[in-house]
């Protein structure tokens, strides 16, 4: 019995010592992050006025308006989504919170004619290099890059609309649907899985309701976000990290040595105490 506890005890030892070989979690890291439009990617209606199509900045609407200026007549304004602050570098915590902004998308929202060519679709890409800081300064890791794909609908807004048929804050919010499987990713270091994830909006995309998501053409269950009429609605682009330990083979295989080794121990007391 002594060598099967002693068996047991050099089991359980080597379990404690692979746990503490795989508690190397990164707690801090540095990064440098860029964020554009995808210029290829995005899509418009057909209509009048002119567009703009770069990597900053998506624009729509009468030809020679300025989309900064709000309250102009629909025949004469433009609308447009911006990118400020698109290269960032800073530092961001493991598990830690609040999240750290990476860039800021402006959504310049004024009424216009629905004639005009409007946006209809975009996809944002950013690309994110992540750097070890703690517990040491390690390499960079391989550019990570995530497209994110939304769709875009311009409601109308003319005083004759009385019911934009899905609860709104102004006379017709206009409607954001975001692809969220972009807006994550995972890898793993050293027996730790880190998952990367991206939120837009106040912290988080939310669900849109059934009436929202069917005013913007797709099925009940759409997450994304709206923003009010004749207003300019900042939207942050923010990162987290988190991770959670992965099991390693060696330790399961040793925890399952560890079960087989108590077993024994308790069937020969059993026939000790049998005899």
């Amino acid at each position: 019995m002594f060598r099967t506890q002693k068996y047991l005890l050099a089991i359980l030892g080597s379990l404690f010592f692979v746990g503490q070989a795989q508690a190397s979690l990164i707690t801090n890291w540095s990064f440098s992050s860029n964020t554009t439009w995808d210029t290829a990617d995005t899509v418009f209606t057909d209509g009048g006025g002119t567009t703009i199509n770069e990597s900053d900045l998506i624009s729509w609407g009468a030809t020679g308006g300025d989309h900064t200026v709000s309250g102009l007549s629909s025949f004469d304004s433009r609308s447009a989504i911006g990118i400020g602050g698109s290269s960032v570098v800073g530092t961001v915590e493991t598990n830690g919170a609040p999240a750290t902004e990476t860039a800021v998308l402006t959504h310049y929202n004024n009424a216009i004619r629905l004639s005009f060519s409007i946006l209809e679709s975009a996809t944002l890409v950013t690309d994110l290099i992540l750097t070890p800081l703690l517990p040491e300064v390690g390499d960079p890791l391989a550019p990570l890059s995530r497209r994110i794909a939304t769709s875009f609908i311009e409601t109308p807004n003319t005083s004759e609309i009385e019911d934009c048929g899905f609860e709104t804050e102004t006379r017709c919010d206009d409607i954001f649907v975001v692809d969220a499987t972009g807006l994550s990713s995972s890898f793993e270091i050293n027996g730790w899985m880190y998952h990367v994830n991206f939120a837009l909006g106040a912290g988080t995309i939310g669900p849109l309701t059934d009436l929202q998501c069917a005013a913007a053409g797709v099925d009940s269950g759409c997450v994304g976000f709206t923003t009010p009429e004749n207003a300019q609605t900042d939207i942050g682009l923010a990162l987290t990290i988190t991770a959670r330990p992965v099991p390693e083979p060696s330790i399961v295989a040793l925890f399952g040595l560890g079960l087989l080794a108590m077993g024994l121990v308790r069937v020969r007391r059993n026939k000790k105490f049998a005899a």
